[in-house]
C-alpha cells in the first residue's frame, strides 16, 4: 500500500502521529545546547614538554623523538607532528575520525609516565598531556576586589570557585592575578656562621622534612604491620622546632635559632590591577557538551548571590559573556527565517488564492523544524549559527516541495491520476 494512500484513508492515525512528533520535536528542543559555533575541533591530543637550557637539535633527540616512537603505537592512531624549540618540546598525535580524544587521553599520560625513565632528568616537571579545541577558551570572565587580597583569594578557593564548577557544563575554572600566601623562612647568615652550620643543612632538613618514607614491615602482636615515616608539616611551630644542627656539648639547634619563619603574600605570577585596586580574574570554560547560555545564567545567579551574601564587601564585575554573541547571533538568525517564511506564505496565498492550500504550506514548515530537532537531539547536535543557518536555509527547500506536492494533489483531483 502507497503511503499517500494510507494516510489519506487514515487520518486519525496520521494526526496521532503528528501529534507525537509535535510533542518530541518540542521535548528535543528544550534539551538542546546552545553555541555560537558548532565544535569543530580534530581529534588530536598535544604533548607538551620543557627541557630548559637545551637546544633544538637536543631537544629534538633526546625529548621529541623518544615521545614519537611511544606513541605511533596507540590505538586508533593516524599521524603524528611535532615541534622542536630551545627549551620545548611540542608533539600534535592525531586520531582517526570519529574517535574522541578524551578516551584516548588517560592512555596517552600512561604511556608518558612510563617514558619517565628514558626522558633527561632535567625537564621541567612532566610532560603535559591535553586537548586542545575550542571548548579550552573562556566562555565567562569576571573581576573579583576586596579590600584584603588575602581574604580574598581565600573566599574565592573556598566558596565561589566550588560553586562554579558545580555548574552542569563547567570544564575548568582559572583565576589570574590572585594573591597567594606563602611559607618564607629566610636564614641569618649570621646566625649559622656562628654555630658552623651550613646554608646546606637546612636546606635538606627542609627538604626532608616534607617527605614520605616506606620503612619497611614489622610483626606485632603476631600480626605484621608496614610502617612509613610521615614527614608532613602542618603548623609553624613544627617547621621551627626542626633540628638543624647540634652545639659542642649536645645542645640542639632549631631552625627558629637561625632563621626568621612567616606566612606571607606571595607575589602573583600575573598581575591585574584597576585604579590602583589588585583584582583577581576568573574565567570559566565549558565542556564540549556543556550549554553556553544555561552556564552564564547559572554563573551571573552565583555571582548575584556573592554580593548579597558579603553585603558588597566583595565586588564582581563581568568582563566577557559569550551568551550575549551567542544570543544575539542566533535571535538574528531565527528572525531572518521567521521573515522568509512569512513572505513565503504571503506569496503563495497571492499566487493560490486558497487558504487551505496555504494553510497546508504554512503548516508544513514548522513541522519540519520540530521533526529537524529530534534528529539533532538524537546526533548530539547543538544549536549554533552553522545549524541554525542550515535549518533557516532548507527552509526554502520545504517550501518548494510543499507546492510541487500540493500541485500534484490538485492534477490528481482533476484529471485522477498521477502525471
Amino acid at each position: 500500500m502507497k503511503v499517500s494512500r494510507f494516510a489519506v484513508n487514515h487520518p486519525v492515525i496520521i494526526g496521532m502521529m503528528v501529534i507525537v512528533l509535535v510533542v518530541f520535536g518540542l521535548y528535543s528542543y528544550a534539551g538542546l545546547n546552545l553555541a555560537f559555533m558548532a565544535d569543530m575541533s580534530l581529534p588530536q591530543v598535544f604533548i607538551l614538554a620543557v627541557y630548559p637550557g637545551a637546544s633544538a637539535e637536543t631537544v629534538e633527540s633526546d625529548v621529541t623523538e623518544i615521545i614519537e616512537n611511544e606513541m605511533v603505537t596507540l590505538p586508533n592512531f593516524k599521524s603524528i607532528d611535532s615541534e622542536s624549540g630551545n627549551s620545548v618540546s611540542l608533539v600534535t598525535i592525531t586520531f582517526q575520525d570519529g574517535i574522541d580524544p578524551q578516551d584516548q587521553l588517560n592512555e596517552v599520560r600512561q604511556r608518558l609516565d612510563g617514558l619517565a625513565d628514558s626522558l633527561p632528568d632535567d625537564l621541567q616537571g612532566e610532560p603535559t598531556a591535553l586537548v586542545g579545541g575550542a571548548d579550552m577558551l573562556s566562555i565567562f570572565s569576571f573581576s573579583v576586589t576586596n579590600a584584603d587580597s588575602e581574604k580574598l583569594h581565600t573566599y574565592l578557593t573556598d566558596t565561589i570557585i566550588p560553586r562554579i564548577t558545580r555548574i552542569d557544563g563547567v570544564s575548568t575554572v582559572t583565576i589570574g592575578g590572585e594573591s597567594n600566601r606563602q611559607l618564607t623562612v629566610r636564614v641569618r647568615t649570621d646566625d649559622l656562621k656562628s654555630r658552623g652550620i651550613p646554608v646546606l643543612n637546612v636546606y635538606q632538613v627542609l627538604a626532608a622534612s616534607d617527605t614520605e618514607i616506606p620503612l619497611g614491615n614489622a610483626e606485632y602482636q603476631s600480626e605484621e604491620v608496614s610502617l612509613r615515616y610521615s614527614g608532613g608539616l602542618k603548623e609553624i611551630s613544627e617547621i621551627e622546632n626542626l633540628t638543624v644542627g647540634a652545639t659542642e656539648d649536645g645542645t640542639i639547634i632549631r631552625l627558629s635559632d637561625v632563621a626568621d619563619v612567616y606566612i606571607e603574600a606571595a607575589d602573583p605570577d600575573i598581575f591585574v590591577d584597576s585604579d590602583g585596586n589588585s583584582l583577581a580574574i576568573v574565567e570559566v570554560a565549558k565542556r564540549k557538551d556543556g550549554n553556553t547560555v544555561n552556564i552564564t545564567d547559572e554563573i551571573k545567579k552565583v555571582l548575584a548571590e556573592v554580593e548579597q551574601e558579603t553585603g558588597g564587601a566583595v565586588k564582581v564585575e563581568i568582563l566577557s559573556d559569550d551568551s550575549r554573541s551567542v544570543r544575539a547571533s542566533l535571535s538574528t538568525v531565527v528572525q531572518s527565517g521567521v521573515m522568509g517564511v512569512i513572505m513565503a506564505v504571503l506569496v503563495i496565498f497571492l499566487f493560490l488564492g486558497d487558504p487551505k492550500a496555504t494553510l497546508t504550506i504554512g503548516l508544513s514548515i514548522p513541522f519540519c523544524i520540530l521533526f529537524t530537532f529530534i534528529g539533532m537531539r538524537v546526533a548530539g547536535i547543538s544549536i549554533n549559527l552553522m545549524s541554525l543557518s542550515g535549518i533557516v536555509t532548507a527552509l526554502g527547500m520545504v517550501v518548494d516541495g510543499s507546492i510541487v506536492m500540493l500541485e500534484q494533489v490538485y492534477q490528481y483531483i482533476k484529471t485522477g491520476k498521477y502525471t
